[in-house]
């Protein structure tokens, strides 16, 4: 609205000065050339004089004779008016008795020209009265093109009349229409010609003296000449050109019998319409006689001869004169249109639909125009056009400077802005006492993405208003708050003097955030972790994006420790550049392919064989050696760098499984285990690399067996029961690892389609030491047997936890006490002796 308002006012200012006048009038003409015909019987003759015409008479100005011979020849076809579109305040002899005596004619009228409405320029001549006598009513815009008709002027008690007025008030006296002048318009008979004002239409710096109006010009050939043969042959009568305005040329007039009803109860003028005239105007009107000589310039008598007929059209047969609307009416228009291009702009941010919505709108824009302007209506388009379109591109340099500065959903400073202001107040500091400082907090929602996928997007942009708006009533006017990630929140607080205020202001955040918040008709409680860091005078030359990585750094420790705040300390930012070290050296191995495997033999317990391996991932680092999974599978998880790394661990253990098949068929049972990540396991094309692997590896499915942990399965029962199952079909062994240690509900547990529960080797090490943690044990492979399910002991270290488990009736185990992890090859070699435990 504010946008649509101020364009809207800026361009009515510009419009006032005439700043759009040109375009508006451009706009006026192409429509004028686009109007559908509109026939009218045509009253008009004209007689036109030529070059042709000159040269027949063998004379650059005609005579006097043979003008009055002219004027004698039409009286003869009995014409309603003659009108002699020609300035004859000069003699030209021989004949000039003879014209004077043609001119007392009542129903002959002849042109002036006024230099003013008191002073005449080019003078009638004398022995015609005033009452047939007009001035030249062409009026000329800036750009010299003829859209006006000055029909009617005074100077004092002095009334002048245009000469195509005289012409139709001649022609209508007898039909008893008088003319009357009104202060806003002209009447003959019943008929109103309104007055043009200076803002009407597209005009705005309009020269409005006397009265004037719009020519609606003819958009077809309104101009038909009829030659010297068609008259006599008969082959065009003036039934045939009843809408036309018939043209003849003098020596025609003169040297033909003319049929009467070509002249008879017609107005008829008399000009010149050779090439050598100045007598020529430029006009929207694109259809006229001359145009191959002369463009878009009409000759002077015919464009008299349109606006007489445009006056007896009027009058006689009730055509409509251009009108327009009232002043406040196109202010309103031009707002509407405003406000238009700001709705779009506002609905549509995709810059093609955008674009598409407003070339919609502004060809809505222009037929409406066209078609008001068909049916004799002139509003104005360039102003609107502009208003839509300048109202749009504001609204857009608005939105991009929002998305710029501007979180867009909660109105914060984004990190952009959030940093600039960091950036003023680091370089005030030197100005403040040097007990000053400041400090930026950094502050996440614990556990956001499970709130924002268990209740909604729109439950968790809820949830982000109203920390946001709870974060704002805890702090200090001069402090600013920003959205700078997700679910993270940056607090910029200046002028401290100690490092209470600091610890007042998040208390009283954390203790708002405390509270539920009523969302979805539920309250929820929300915990957060704060990230804490300062800036003094020392480091006023520091970049702002440091303190707040740095705020960054001790909010993630934070987290980590489980801690609601945490100051950042020198040795957080050696740890978090040593992880992103770890990242960017991890990315490397992978596309290096600096990963191998090792397995650990799984034992039955009742035979003391080997059933199979678990496959074990290493990392041969070029510089630190073999780095164990514990360093960097965490990472792995974080950056989803786990993926292509679990399926090639999944396609290497597949393939050594098979390779050994093949190399020992004696061992027809042997099983290879993996173990599946929490991203791999919810990952949506695990079925189909699984099934892809096996078919490349042509390992048996049977061959497989895919562990997964206990709180894996229970972070989102219903979908991993559902993947479970879907494992199940393709003919894999399930297991669940380190079982015990998670938070497994028993009315879920017989619900997984698994077949092997492992005992977690933290139980099994302590099985010596005392009743309980054997009980533990003992509990959970009763549960597993009366699941249906076989188990499996890890951490299995000497002979007397062995022979309790056998004891126990545990079907296999795994530890030191069989073999550590060891390579492929070394594998080979142990399969190769057979052992037995």
């Amino acid at each position: 609205m504010l946008a649509s308002f101020s364009v809207t006012g800026i361009l009515l200012i510009v419009r006032q000065m005439g700043g759009l006048q040109t375009w508006e009038l451009a706009v006026y003409d192409q429509l004028t050339r686009w109007q559908a015909p509109a026939t009218a019987t045509s009253r008009i003759v004209v007689v036109e004089i030529t070059e042709a015409d000159l040269r027949t008479q063998n004379s650059p100005i005609l005579s006097d004779r043979v003008m009055a011979q002219t004027l004698a020849t039409l009286q003869q076809h009995q014409p309603q008016v003659i009108g002699l579109d020609l300035f004859r305040d000069i003699p030209q002899e021989p004949g000039h008795d003879e014209l004077v005596q043609a001119l007392t004619a009542p129903n002959v009228v002849v042109i002036n020209e006024l230099a003013d409405l008191d002073q005449q320029m080019v003078p009638a001549p004398p022995s015609v009265p005033p009452d047939r006598v007009g001035f030249n009513d062409f009026v000329l815009d800036s750009d010299n093109v003829v859209r006006r008709h000055w029909m009617y002027g005074f100077w004092g008690d002095r009334q002048f009349y245009a000469f195509s007025l005289q012409l139709a008030l001649n022609y209508l006296a007898d039909q008893n229409m008088e003319l009357t002048i009104l202060p806003d318009s002209l009447q003959i008979g019943d008929t109103s010609f309104p007055r043009l004002q200076p803002s009407s239409g597209g005009y705005q710096t309009l020269e409005s003296a006397g009265h004037q109006t719009l020519v609606r010009y003819a958009p077809h050939d309104l101009f038909y000449r009829v030659t010297a043969a068609e008259i006599t042959s008969g082959t065009v009568t003036p039934a045939d050109l009843s809408d036309k305005v018939v043209v003849m040329t003098l020596t025609d007039i003169l040297s033909v019998e003319l049929p009467s009803v070509w002249i008879r109860d017609k107005v008829v003028l008399i000009g010149s319409t050779g090439a050598s005239s100045k007598d020529f105007f430029v006009t929207p009107y694109t259809g006229h006689l001359n145009q191959s000589n002369n463009g878009q310039r009409l000759a002077g008598v015919l464009l008299h001869a349109l606006l007489t007929r445009q006056i007896l059209t009027t009058v006689l047969d009730q055509s409509a004169l251009i009108s327009f609307w009232s002043e406040w009416v196109e202010i309103v228009w031009i707002g509407l249109w405003s406000l238009v291009g700001g709705a779009i702009a506002w609905r549509f941010k995709h810059p093609a639909k955008l674009g598409v919505v407003v070339a919609i709108a502004l060809s809505s824009l222009f037929g409406i125009c066209w078609l008001s302007f068909s049916t004799a209506v002139w509003i104005p388009f360039v102003a609107p056009a502009l208003a839509l379109a300048i109202t749009t591109g504001c609204i857009m340099a608005y939105s991009v400077f929002q998305a710029t500065y501007y979180d867009l959903l909660t109105g914060l400073p984004n990190r952009t802005l959030f940093l600039q202001h960091v950036q003023k107040s680091l370089a005030k500091l030197p100005q403040q006492p040097t007990s000053t400082f400041l400090a930026i907090l950094c502050l996440d929602i614990n556990r956001f993405k499970v709130i924002s996928e268990g209740y909604g997007h729109y439950v968790g942009d809820q949830l982000l208003m109203q920390t946001a708006n709870r974060i704002q009533t805890c702090v200090p006017a001069d402090c600013t708050l920003a959205r700078v990630g997700g679910s993270e929140f940056a607090l910029l607080l200046p002028h401290l003097k100690d490092q209470d205020g600091v610890d007042t202001i998040v208390n009283d955040i954390q203790s708002s955030l405390g509270q539920p918040i009523l969302l979805n008709e539920q309250d929820l409680f929300i915990t957060t972790s704060i990230g804490i860091t300062i800036g003094s005078i020392e480091d006023s030359k520091l970049q702002a994006d440091i303190l707040l990585r740095d705020a960054h750094t001790a909010m993630y420790q934070a987290k980590a420790l489980g801690k609601p705040r945490q100051f950042f300390a020198n040795g957080m930012h050696n740890r978090a550049a040593s992880r992103l070290q770890l990242e960017s050296e991890l990315r490397h191995g992978i596309e290096q392919q600096e990963f191998l495997l090792h397995y650990q033999p799984i034992i039955s317990l009742t035979t003391g064989k080997i059933t199979g391996f678990e496959a074990l991932v290493r990392w041969q680092h070029p510089q630190q050696g073999v780095v164990f999974p514990g360093t960097f599978i965490s990472v792995a998880e974080e950056t989803g760098l786990i993926i292509p790394m679990g399926r090639w661990i999944l396609a290497e253990a597949c393939r050594q499984m098979q390779q050994w098949h093949q190399q020992f068929p004696q061992h027809p049972q042997l099983m290879i285990g993996v173990n599946l990540s929490s991203r791999q396991f919810t990952h949506n094309h695990l079925i189909e690399e699984i099934g892809q692997i096996l078919e490349e590896t042509q390992l048996d499915c049977h061959s497989l067996k895919l562990e997964i942990t206990e709180s894996m399965a229970m972070s989102d029962v219903e979908a991993a029961i559902e993947m479970l199952f879907r494992l199940k079909q393709m003919n894999l062994t399930l297991s669940i690892d380190d079982f015990g240690t998670g938070y497994s509900s028993l009315s879920y547990l017989h619900r997984f389609p698994t077949d092997i529960l492992k005992v977690d080797r933290s139980f099994v090490s302590r099985m010596e030491s005392g009743d309980e943690d054997n009980e533990i044990v003992k509990t959970i492979i009763t549960l597993g047997h009366n699941l249906g399910m076989a188990v499996v002991a890890e951490g299995v270290e000497n002979e007397l936890q062995l022979a309790m488990l056998r004891e126990l009736g545990c079907e296999y185990g795994q530890g030191y006490f069989f073999a550590k992890p060891m390579s492929a090859a070394k594998t080979t070699e142990l399969l190769e002796r057979s052992p037995q435990w």
